[in-house]
């Protein structure tokens, strides 16, 4: 326990209590009481305290002071790890809850490589201008063996940040052969050179503090809005991925759908305009 600062008004000390290793490449802050009579806070934050100081080995300790930062939230019913899309940016038509098919909001949105083994990432929202751009390169990159709670099983539970979210967020899920996140270039965080990162401003660093690289292509087959496939390990991921990748035919999405819809609803109106006629 230490006193980190005072306050501004009364200079009454603010005190800390830190956790782990000075020298640690991440780190978590939480802060108990923003306001004097909010005491709740406190209560969670030494709880928290008490979880990852007390009763654990020290493998354990740091394995739950990584889960915190990696991610922190898990999925209530089967208890995954889960991504959340806090935000969504597409150059395409993308897929929300709220709305289903949605339009683009990028115009630009560029993700390319060299010969050189550089990478050049530029995206810009249309409407706010938040932007992320970045050069880096690959070349001295070395493979590594991935987190397979976070990377395998974090993309068979993920949800939404509530803006996009009516109700009950139902997390969705992604399927794909296992091996294709068992490992992946792991980039030295210098040879990412970032230009600019507007995307959170007060959310997120503008630096980054890990980078890797997938070194071959991604096969991720996603539930659509609507449907939602639950995956409670990783052998039930395989026996769905091996389902699907026996099948002998897909249903695809056709256009020709909402031509039906649009001739249907165009049919029915003029009928019903024609009834109306000869009854008034």
């Amino acid at each position: 326990m230490c006193i980190r600062d005072s306050s501004g008004t009364e200079e009454l000390p603010i005190y800390a209590l830190e956790i782990g290793y000075p020298t640690a490449a991440k780190n978590v802050l939480m802060i108990g009481q923003h306001h004097s009579d909010e005491v709740l806070g406190v209560e969670i934050v030494f709880s928290w305290a008490e979880k990852l100081a007390k009763g654990v080995d020290s493998d354990q300790k740091s394995d739950n002071v990584l889960e915190i930062v990696n991610l922190g939230l898990k999925d209530k019913e089967t208890g995954l790890l889960s991504f959340i899309f806090i935000d969504i940016l597409s150059n395409t038509i993308i897929a929300l809850p709220t709305k289903g098919i949605a339009d683009p909001h990028c115009e630009r949105a560029i993700l390319t490589t060299s010969s050189q083994g550089e990478v050049f990432f530029d995206i810009e929202e249309k409407r706010t201008k938040r932007k992320l751009q970045f050069k880096g390169i690959i070349k001295r990159g070395k493979i590594r063996i991935l987190d397979q709670q976070l990377w395998l099983m974090g993309n068979t539970s993920i949800g939404h940040f509530k803006s996009y979210v009516k109700g009950e967020d139902i997390p969705f899920a992604v399927i794909f052969e296992p091996a294709e996140v068992k490992e992946a270039l792991d980039i030295p965080v210098e040879d990412i050179h970032i230009k600019e990162n507007t995307l959170f401003p007060g959310l997120a660093r503008q630096e980054i503090s890990a980078a890797i690289c997938f070194p071959y292509a991604q096969h991720y087959i996603a539930d659509s809005p609507g449907c939602y496939t639950k995956i409670k390990d990783r052998e039930e991921l395989i026996s769905m991925y091996n389902r699907i990748a026996d099948s002998g035919e897909f249903k695809t999405f056709s256009a020709r759908t909402i031509i039906n819809q649009v001739v249907a609803g165009i049919v029915i109106t003029a009928i019903a305009v024609l009834l109306l006629s000869l009854i008034f």
